[in-house]
């Protein structure tokens, strides 16, 4: 029994915690001051003063341990999660480089034009690392990756080349690829076959996912309601388990699944759910068959998107949903090609094909083969589906030809599909590899800070342009007065040549249509014009490096929103009067007043939920372009890193060999 009261108790606890944390970090502050850009003390302990010091301490715990154990007063456990501790540092650190943004700087006294591009440059970068660093953080199957390895069967297919190529890349600190080793390993360990749904938002995923379960598993609705990847594999009984970043899982009923998986009941996905295991007794779920539904992309469902992006690699069969009211948009090319790169089965589908006639149906679906030949080099099959009504039978074909061929063959599949991947990451190793050994070691620091500035200034670029495109809507009190001028001029033009009391409302229609459009346009062309210096920028970096691989093509901006006028013109009705002899100015004035006072209302409301449409589909290609940025100068990333450490091309040239020879129908 303890001599001590409750509250003499919790100060003991308190004071002992205190010294622990408070010389234990200033002697790893002196034990790894490397790990400083700027180290906080100088180094004036000698190594021996160090391991005494370190000795003295752990003497000093162990006093305090034994004091604790024998008064019956237990230590204070840790209740805040690694992870979650390192991701509020990273924001901060966020919060931190944001501050030095160069609107802030200015605070501080005039800044030059090189001085904020420069910086702009640099904080571009450092936000990249430090959203990569937050990324990591997010990972499954990290834990004991070298310990989970060594596990594996020794003849189980792939094991013996994820083994290798762990080695090599912990060896060369290529931690770009240390995320798709944790998720390989994770497959091979608990082998199924993944089928992933992909779209846009509302393009209907979880109601198609919920037609093949024959239930209702899944929310459904028209906003955003999927916000993190949720996976559905087969179990006696119908329930979900809820996994969180910084805290334990929890297993809830699945009609609660809206509460963590909805835009409205999770929003920006606010709980800081990672992911989200349901098990259902369904038959097509039956020897290892895993449905997976996605986060929309675009739209309202941001940063669903970046799990969704995220998670692209993983699947072995991938579902992309094009939807037949929406149509072909960046995003779905861009998925598309994303899917192809991960080796994926694709399989695209005109969703809410009812919607169609069948003869239009038709016409979209060969546009669809067309263009992804045109994009991906493939002929990807595409298939018209709907879960609504007498359009069922679609979906059953779908179902039937396309589908169940692939799950019945789920073990050649799976085993396919890992043969694909594994090769995959070993390609991308090797690439890097033969880039550190191809590049010649005289004037690297210098050489590759220039590169590095480089990518810091195509990613800023990028910056720059996501901040213009959040204020283009600015411009809209300017552009209303625009627009009913353009629209009355052009009806004056009317009145002058017709006395008849003309229906001019098409006129009015086309004249905003056309102003809209202009409008529309500079933004267009603001963001082609960011991925033509983005797309220079890989191009320098390619002749720089000549590893002699070839560059992925960045995205370009398609599927701009249209503006249509029709609509908000057909209540307007406008009177000529006696003009004609008046002159074209008065006319044009007569005809502003009317469409100022019939106008004004709902034109205002039809450009503000134009000028919404636009900036999402602006951010959702910037989005796509930095993703495919980034994973292009990844790997060269990772290769500067290597660079910096004495690799002998000896070395190098005997690692890749290996990689080689572990590439045989045997291994794999």
């Amino acid at each position: 029994m303890s001599a001590f009261n409750a509250n003499q108790q919790n100060r003991l606890i308190a004071s002992f915690q205190y010294l622990d944390e408070l010389l234990g970090t200033m002697l790893d502050k002196l034990e790894h001051p490397e790990i400083f850009l700027f180290p906080p003390y100088l180094q004036d302990v000698t190594p021996v003063q160090r391991k005494l010091l370190t000795d003295y301490l752990a003497q000093l715990q162990g006093a305090m341990r034994r004091f604790l154990n024998d008064q019956g007063m237990a230590a204070i456990r840790p209740k805040t999660g690694a992870a979650w501790a390192l991701r509020i540092a990273l924001s901060a650190a966020q919060t931190a480089l944001e501050e030095l943004s160069p609107k802030n700087l200015r605070g501080y006294g005039e800044l030059t034009a090189e001085g904020e591009h420069e910086i702009s440059a640099l904080l571009a970068g450092l936000g990249a690392v430090i959203g990569q660093m937050d990324a990591c953080l997010t990972l499954e199957g990290e834990t004991g990756i070298d310990a989970r390895l060594a596990q594996l069967d020794p003849g189980a297919p792939g094991a013996a080349l994820l083994r290798e190529m762990a080695g090599i890349v912990a060896r060369y600190g290529l931690v770009e690829f240390r995320p798709t080793l944790a998720w390989l390993l994770e497959r091979m360990e608990e082998p199924s076959l993944e089928v992933a749904f992909f779209g846009r938002v509302s393009s209907g995923k979880s109601s198609l996912i919920n037609w093949l379960l024959e239930a209702d598993v899944l929310p459904t609705g028209v906003t955003p309601v999927t916000t993190v990847p949720t996976r559905i594999v087969a179990g006696e009984i119908p329930r979900a388990t809820v996994h969180f970043a910084g805290k334990e899982a929890v297993s809830v009923e699945i009609g609660r699944l809206a509460d963590f998986v909805s835009e409205q009941g999770n929003p920006d996905n606010e709980k800081n759910v990672v992911k989200v295991a349901v098990e259902y007794p369904s038959p097509r779920l039956q020897q290892g068959v895993c449905l997976v539904d996605t986060p929309g992309l675009g739209s309202l469902a941001t940063a669903g998107a970046a799990q969704t992006l995220t998670y692209l690699p993983r699947c072995d069969v991938a579902v992309l949903l094009v939807d037949a009211a929406a149509g072909l948009a960046a995003d779905d090319i861009a998925v598309a090609q994303s899917l192809q790169a991960a080796k994926a089965d694709l399989l695209v589908l005109l969703s809410r094909a009812d919607l169609l006639a069948s003869a239009d149906r038709q016409k979209m679906l060969a546009y669809l083969r067309t263009k992804f030949l045109a994009k991906l080099g493939a002929d990807i099959p595409a298939w018209p589906v709907s879960v609504m009504g007498e359009a069922r039978p679609l979906a059953t074909r779908w179902l039937d030809e396309a589908l169940m061929p692939r799950l019945n063959q789920q073990r050649d599949m799976a085993a396919s599909s890992m043969r694909r991947k594994i090769n995959g990451l070993r390609d991308a190793i090797i690439s890097t590899l033969r880039q550190v050994a191809t590049t010649p070691r005289r004037g690297r620091e210098r050489e590759y800070s220039q590169e590095e500035r480089d990518i810091g200034k195509a990613r800023a670029a990028i910056e720059a342009e996501r901040s213009a495109v959040r204020r283009w809507g600015d411009q809209l009190p300017e552009l209303m007065g625009a627009l009913i001028d353009a629209a009355a001029l052009s009806v004056a033009r009317v009145w002058e040549t017709d006395d008849s009391q003309a229906d001019v409302t098409g006129v009015v229609a086309a004249a905003l249509a056309s102003s809209v459009h202009e409008w529309a346009h500079d933004l267009a062309a603001e963001l082609a014009g960011v991925r033509s210096s983005t797309a220079k920028s890989l191009a320098y970096l390619k002749n720089s490096i000549a590893s002699g691989e070839a560059l992925a093509e960045l995205p370009r901006p398609s599927g701009q929103p249209i503006f249509d006028a029709t609509a908000i013109v057909r209540s307007v009705v406008l009177q000529r009067g006696i003009t004609g002899a008046l002159g074209n100015g008065v006319r044009q004035r007569r005809a502003r007043k009317q469409l100022g006072r019939q106008l004004t209302v709902p034109l205002e409301q039809a450009l503000s939920a134009y000028e919404r449409a636009l900036q999402s589909w602006g951010m959702d290609y910037l989005f796509e372009l930095e993703r495919s940025f980034s994973a292009t100068v990844a790997p060269i990333e990772a290769g500067w890193r290597a660079l910096g450490r004495a690799w002998g091309a000896e070395t190098i040239v005997q690692d890749v060999a290996r990689l080689n020879e572990l590439d045989s129908g045997q291994s794999i």
